[in-house]
């Protein structure tokens, strides 16, 4: 059994595709006063040491939880192990009462069409986390909501009982909206969502170096140089040339940088040479971010996290890394 600093709390089991792991590693980060308070004890596969049976812990966990949160995204969705094996059986326990099942939509995706349709998601409303100028505010709303569970129980739930949950949490869905509003954009926007997504791409960057430094034979590091600008490094020892450098930056007022935001592959490179970009494009509805390199046509219609990941695939792949 797992457990809790003060006594009674709530055993949680996080499901999730690891392309959406700077969301739960942000989340944690947000949960860290429930754990202070003894109110919750998280299980997620990264808690799992060397020489752990996989699968066999995975379960273990998830049968032992009173709260199962899905981070939905299209690669949840996808994933046949998030979506075949935990999620059929946190489906399972919630119908024996005996678990809480709480979507957490990090990214806009089909999930109303799927098997957690009928059940209240957070963010409110399903709003995607990743469509929140500030995310935090959007986690924040998840912890508020993890708490008022833990706190304010249904009769029947108490947190760490042993006996049955009368849960009530299965409601429609909210519906699709019905309506897109158009607006216009303007340089204050363009000067936000600017700012918002280099944020995001030096998250995502930080996120997937501590992650990939993990990794035997691989070294990783990243410096913020300035407000606009980081640099990042890999080696990959076991791959002959593996190294790779990149220096990112965000433009700046007044400036004459090729792009929004923009790249090159050197430690410590120049604004005025670039291998890559992205820029700001906008139509009737929402910004979003085009770019590419020099031996490739542009992306378009790509969000802030879509863009992040586009350049650290790109990076990575100098070193002879790929994603999974």
């Amino acid at each position: 059994m797992w457990r809790g600093t003060k006594g009674k709390h709530l055993r949680a089991f996080i499901s999730y595709s690891h392309c959406d792991e700077e969301v739960v590693l942000r989340l944690k980060q947000h949960f860290a006063q429930l754990e202070r308070d003894g109110l919750v004890e998280w299980f997620y596969d990264r808690k799992l040491l060397p020489g752990d049976e996989l699968h066999g812990e995975i379960s273990d966990k998830l049968d032992q939880s009173d709260l199962f949160l899905a981070i939905l995204s299209a690669d949840f969705i996808a994933s046949k192990y998030c979506h075949d094996v935990e999620l059929k059986r946190a489906l399972e326990r919630h119908a024996e009462g005996k678990l809480r099942l709480v979507p957490v939509i990090a990214e806009a995706c089909d999930w109303q069409n799927s098997v957690l349709k009928n059940f209240l998601a957070v963010p409110k409303d399903g709003k995607p986390v990743r469509s929140f100028t500030d995310q935090n505010s959007a986690l924040h709303q998840v912890v508020s909501e993890i708490r008022r569970i833990v706190q304010v129980p249904s009769p029947a739930f108490k947190a760490g009982a042993t006996n049955s949950l009368e849960l009530g949490d299965v409601v429609p869905a909210p519906a699709t909206p019905r309506y897109r509003v158009k607006r216009s954009f303007d340089d204050v926007d363009r000067f936000k969502f600017r700012q918002h997504s280099f944020d995001v791409i030096l998250r995502f960057f930080e996120n997937a170096l501590d992650e990939l430094g993990e990794i035997d034979g691989m070294s990783a590091s990243l410096r913020i140089l300035s407000d606009d600008h980081f640099s990042a490094t890999v080696i990959n020892s076991g791959f002959n040339r593996g190294i790779s450098h990149i220096t990112v930056f965000k433009a700046t007022e007044g400036g004459s940088m090729i792009g929004d935001i923009s790249w090159n592959s050197s430690e410590n490179g120049s604004r005025n040479s670039i291998n890559g970009w992205l820029n700001i494009e906008s139509d009737e509805f929402e910004q979003h971010l085009s770019g590419g390199n020099f031996s490739a046509s542009d992306t378009k219609g790509m969000s802030p996290h879509d863009a992040a990941q586009m350049v650290w695939s790109e990076f990575i792949a100098r070193a002879g890394v790929v994603d999974a």
